[in-house]
């Protein structure tokens, strides 16, 4: 049964992740651009390292609160401090020479980092779990890449520019996304 839940969690998981990742790459950079205040202007550059991040977040969600549900909390503490006390050093490493991009680069580094480890201890101390490839991580991927598609398509248009258009879009664009994912 725990595996039935955890199979299902990473797929549901993986596939909301997907509709945000696709809406927000396809239509973030417009809506950062168009919408937001001139100061964040700069933050649509590094919207695809943040989505990047965004894409582990499940996996290591769901590690950590496995652990901590069968009484590992030890277990879960040691992979947290790995998974930071690393994350550390790679801000002092990358942030002097690459700057911002290296905060995200640790960040993605470690959060990728903790969800190989942490499975591998779950699977090992826990339950012996099993992978479904196509269901938990490449149905979604694929379902999310079809919706970036789709609203780059919407954007290649060209009549989105400007404040209205833009949130319009994303307004319209958010629970269409929604329901295009998890009900068609």
């Amino acid at each position: 049964l725990v595996q039935y839940y955890l199979v299902r969690y990473l797929q549901f998981a993986h596939l909301f992740v997907a509709v945000l990742v696709a809406l927000i790459g396809a239509i973030g950079t417009p809506l950062i651009r168009d919408v937001m205040a001139p100061q964040w202007t700069r933050a649509g550059d590094y919207l695809f390292l943040a989505l990047a991040v965004t894409l582990f977040l499940p996996g290591a969600w769901i590690s950590d609160m496995l652990q901590q549900g069968s009484g590992r909390t030890g277990l879960n503490a040691i992979v947290m401090l790995i998974e930071q006390a690393l994350r550390v050093g790679l801000f002092f490493l990358l942030i002097p020479t690459l700057q911002f991009p290296g905060m995200y680069i640790a960040i993605l580094g470690t959060i990728a980092l903790k969800c190989v480890v942490g499975w591998s201890l779950n699977h090992l101390l826990i339950v012996r779990f099993r992978f479904y490839f196509w269901q938990m991580v490449a149905a979604p991927a694929l379902a999310g890449l079809v919706l970036f598609g789709l609203w780059r398509g919407v954007l290649a248009l060209g009549v989105w520019h400007g404040f209205w258009p833009v949130l319009v879009l994303f307004l319209v664009a958010a629970p269409l996304s929604l329901l295009l994912e998890f009900f068609l």
